[in-house]
């Protein structure tokens, strides 16, 4: 999502937010008013959900590829180790050296060297494994080596399938935008009906339908506060203690934070009857940060006593 779609996303919550608090019976004044902002608010979360898909396709896939990463690595180490040990005692070089990396420069391979290299590893450990009983190499480490290699291999095709399954929220993000402008011209027209019976309404729609042009102020941190059921908690109290920065969730339990200067802060999470709950979270310059935080209910028994 560019900055020009997320200044109207802004302003699309905005208008959303105050027509659900408004009169149903000042709002039913207005033929087919209804339908149409349900039609809004149904493209309003088909953004919401491009947006998350997006942001998953950005980082999810390659932190989750890193971490089979990192198990194969392991287990190849763990091999590879004995059988280093081994070519030392009977004085094998070649292939001692063959054998002699370390975890950080399996995990600094390129994604196909990584691959041929533990299953070169497990390849000529089977063909030595009956002269490493004695260093306690077995037939099911290297069934798990060969697990971890193919596990790792699958995933690695998935950081390029992402690609294009962002083109694709990216449409649907397009789309859904296009929808909501469309509808937002079409309550603009039936908003005019109330212009002289209901001005302080129109005037208060008017003012939230501006759109704010994206500034030079970048949004570091965005999140949404529920309970333990699922449902979306407002009124919580958002807090970067060492920052000296707060806020509170919207009536549906979002909440951001503009400008935060690099670094990783405790963020403490309160609201009355839940409690408190503090997590780390690390700011990135010219990056956002999205977080969903669960509050758990306070134990009823023990504010009893």
């Amino acid at each position: 999502m560019n900055r020009l779609q997320e200044s109207y996303r802004s302003m699309y919550l905005v208008v959303e937010r105050f027509i659900e608090a408004s009169d149903p019976t000042v709002l039913a004044l207005m033929p087919n008013f209804d339908s149409e902002f349900q039609e809004f608010k149904d493209a309003m979360l088909a953004i919401n959900v491009a947006s998350e898909q997006q942001i998953y396709n950005r980082t999810g896939v390659r932190a989750e590829k890193v971490l089979f990463q990192g198990e194969l690595a392991d287990v190849c180490v763990t091999l590879s180790s004995r059988v280093r040990a081994y070519a030392h005692d009977i004085g094998d070089i070649n292939l001692f050296r063959r054998f002699d990396r370390q975890r950080s420069l399996i995990m600094n391979m390129s994604d196909t060297l990584c691959r041929d290299y533990c299953q070169q590893v497990h390849d000529e450990t089977t063909v030595l494994l009956p002269l490493l009983t004695t260093y306690l190499v077995t037939t099911g480490e290297l069934d798990d080596l060969q697990r971890a290699i193919d596990k790792f291999w699958e995933w690695v095709s998935k950081p390029r399938n992402s690609i294009s399954e962002r083109r694709v929220s990216t449409t649907n993000l397009a789309e859904a935008f296009a929808v909501c402008a469309d509808k937002m011209t079409s309550m603009d027209i039936h908003m005019r009906m109330l212009e002289t019976s209901h001005p302080e309404l129109y005037m208060n729609y008017i003012y939230r339908r501006k759109l704010v042009t994206p500034s030079y102020r970048k949004l570091s941190l965005r999140g949404v506060v529920q309970g333990g059921l699922g449902e979306l908690l407002s009124g919580v109290t958002v807090k970067i203690g060492t920052l000296n920065v707060e806020t509170i969730t919207t009536d549906k339990g979002y909440f951001e934070f503009k400008s935060l200067p690099p670094g990783v802060y405790m963020a403490s999470y309160e609201l009355e009857g839940y409690e408190t709950q503090s997590q780390p979270v690390a700011i990135v310059a010219n990056e956002r940060r999205d977080v969903k935080i669960e509050l758990t209910e306070e134990n009823r028994e023990r504010n009893a006593s």
